[in-house]
């Protein structure tokens, strides 16, 4: 059986001491951890798969940039090269693929996850070819033009 724990929370609200802030999953209660209690809760009830669903690289994934963790890491951590897939202008209204916006690992599981090399063409064919393929402050202010102009038709 699987089970996943959302355990993105940073615990910013709650009143810890400086120096002693922890995520909430990591919070101690009678010694044990939040996270650990759950672990055991499950671990009673027979579940043997567990995915932590975390709350960081999540805006990573959407990166227009050809990085890659390299084989073992994109089979952990979802790359802007992994995501892009899901993007592609070939996926639009079909069977898309790489969901995940942090870890490949919900693809894996639901059989949606395609570690193919090719870089997939992405956005809006009308589009300026710096949006896609400029460097990062090209893409930055192509963006913010387009942005201007649609404004300016508005």
């Amino acid at each position: 059986m699987r089970a996943i724990i959302l355990a993105a929370g940073l615990g910013l609200r709650l009143q810890q001491p400086v120096g002693e802030q922890f995520p909430k999953c990591l919070l101690r209660f009678d010694g044990v951890t939040l996270l650990e209690r759950h672990l055991q809760m499950l671990d009673a009830a027979g579940v043997d798969d567990v995915v932590l669903a975390l709350g960081f690289l999540q805006s990573l994934s959407h990166v227009n940039a050809r990085l890659n963790f390299g084989w073992l890491g994109e089979r952990i951590f979802v790359s802007p090269s992994f995501h892009r897939a899901h993007h592609g202008i070939l996926a639009a209204g079909q069977r898309s693929c790489n969901y995940g916006s942090v870890f490949s690992l919900w693809d894996q599981l639901f059989g949606t996850a395609d570690f193919n090399r090719a870089y997939a063409p992405t956005g809006d064919p009308s589009a300026n070819e710096k949006l896609a393929t400029g460097n990062y402050l090209e893409q930055q202010w192509m963006g913010l033009r387009r942005f201007a102009a649609t404004i300016a038709r508005a």
